[in-house]
């Protein structure tokens, strides 16, 4: 007979108590099994939001020839992250995570849920100096709902 056969000979055989308790334990063996998995999955979660987090802001080096400015403004009930970005000299300026070229003057950059709050409210174009010309890419979201901030040149005189 084999291992298989046996085990339900002996689950049906033991009667109705007996495939309540092997029920019990199985149920509370996936469940396990599935708290352990979420546990595990955890700091890899945040350890990828926090790489999100800090590769929006740029880091500059010592003599770098660009600049840049944050802001953080309320806007309804979120956080509106603006960063001001500004060459000053010639040289290569990387471009900020999720956007493809470097702003130029007067030009925006702005997140998907920051271009449909514009759309749907124009009285915010306020807070965006200047021509909306692009999208941040979802590589510099840190969360879906949380994309309300900009890409934008200061203006320089």
């Amino acid at each position: 007979m084999s291992p298989f056969l046996l085990g339900l000979r002996l689950l049906w055989g033991t009667g109705r108590r007996g495939r309540a308790r092997f029920l019990l334990m199985a149920l509370g063996s996936g469940l396990g099994v599935a708290c352990l998995a979420a546990v595990l999955t955890i700091p890899a979660i945040l350890a990828s939001h926090d790489a999100r987090t800090s590769a929006r802001y740029p880091v500059l080096a010592e003599h770098s020839s660009a600049v840049y400015q944050k802001f953080l403004d309320p806007y309804g009930s979120r956080p509106l992250r603006r960063m001001f970005l500004a060459r000053t000299g010639p040289g290569p300026v990387p471009s900020p995570p999720g956007v493809t070229a470097f702003p130029g003057p007067g030009e925006v950059v702005v997140s998907p849920a920051l271009r449909d709050a514009l759309a749907a409210n124009p009285g915010v174009s306020g807070l965006v100096p200047g021509r909306v010309t692009g999208t941040i890419g979802p590589e510099a979201s840190a969360a879906r709902t949380s994309s309300t901030r900009m890409s934008a040149p200061l203006r320089t005189s």
